[in-house]
């Protein structure tokens, strides 16, 4: 994620025909609904003419293509010390061949080595692909990434987060975790660090003794839980925002208040609802980090 650039994280899909699907779906903006809850400042913004591109150039495509970045997350997650999964190499090389250059993982999915192997074998270069991994362990953050890069194969990675705040056992735990990342940007271990899941009261501890400023924060968002004083404060620290959990309302909170919005806007723009949700996450200013599903239908 090179500047605080949007993308978004789409977990799952591994063969070819539905991975191109989910790029055309993203190139469409919704015009001034809102869905239960939203302010005006929440509306969702449309092009000019009103209308959906069904038909992308090729400007389009690469611009959305790099633009959005490939999640290795829950449905790939394996056991530790499960061996390589071939099935979940060559998922994330099919992504990387139709021009994904973001790669979104963590440690605690087990699936590092099939991540560093798929970016070995796509004969790109490695500077080319944005490669990210998060860490639950706050005692030594240092180790943790080291081992994680043995895992990858790999001397860096572009994005290294602290998962979970939750887990410190103190405020002074929490910045001295903080300050151990920073060693790692120091030692090139990576290139940027960030958290998840952090509140403001997180940021702002850290903030107290640090040095460099996170780099993202991923935190759930959708329309039952947007978050609108954390996004505003993270705006005023001039933190960018990673959303995750966006298809709540598709999968943990059916019937609620979303679902006749969501369908009624997904008919209008001839798109999925889980896109009306993703493109949701995208308009509130946030980039989109999303979970893996069981069905490539859902988007």
């Amino acid at each position: 994620m090179e500047g605080g650039r949007d993308y978004m994280t789409v977990k799952k899909p591994g063969h070819q025909r539905h991975i191109s699907e989910v790029l055309d779906r993203y190139a469409f903006q919704i015009h001034t609904e809102t869905f239960p809850g939203s302010s005006a400042n929440n509306a969702l913004s449309l092009d000019q003419n009103g209308a959906i591109l069904n038909n992308l150039r090729s400007a389009v495509h690469q611009q959305t293509r790099s633009s959005i970045a490939y999640g290795v997350g829950t449905l790939w997650m394996t056991a530790p010390h499960a061996g390589l999964n071939r099935r979940t190499v060559d998922a994330i090389k099919t992504a990387i061949q139709l021009g994904f250059t973001e790669i979104d993982g963590a440690q605690m999915y087990h699936t590092e080595m099939e991540l560093g192997a798929a970016v070995e074998e796509s004969g790109i270069p490695r500077s080319a692909i944005a490669v990210t991994t998060k860490t639950m362990d706050l005692e030594d953050v240092e180790a943790s990434l080291e081992a994680s890069l043995k895992r990858l194969q790999m001397d860096y990675v572009d994005m290294y987060l602290i998962h979970s705040p939750f887990v410190a056992k103190s405020k002074s735990h929490l910045q001295s975790s903080w300050s151990g990342m920073e060693r790692c940007v120091k030692r090139g271990l990576a290139k940027k660090i960030g958290v998840s899941s952090f509140t403001s009261a997180h940021i702002d501890s850290i903030l107290e003794t640090a040095s460099i400023k996170p780099a993202v924060n991923q935190i759930e968002m959708h329309p039952y839980l947007q978050q609108p004083e954390l996004l505003t404060y993270l705006k005023q620290k001039g933190i960018p925002v990673q959303g995750f959990a966006a298809l709540t309302p598709l999968t943990k909170a059916k019937g609620g208040p979303a679902d006749a919005p969501c369908r009624a806007l997904a008919d209008k723009y001839g798109v999925s609802p889980a896109a009306v949700l993703l493109r949701w996450v995208i308009d509130q200013g946030a980039t989109v980090e999303e979970v893996a599903t069981n069905s490539p239908n859902e988007f």
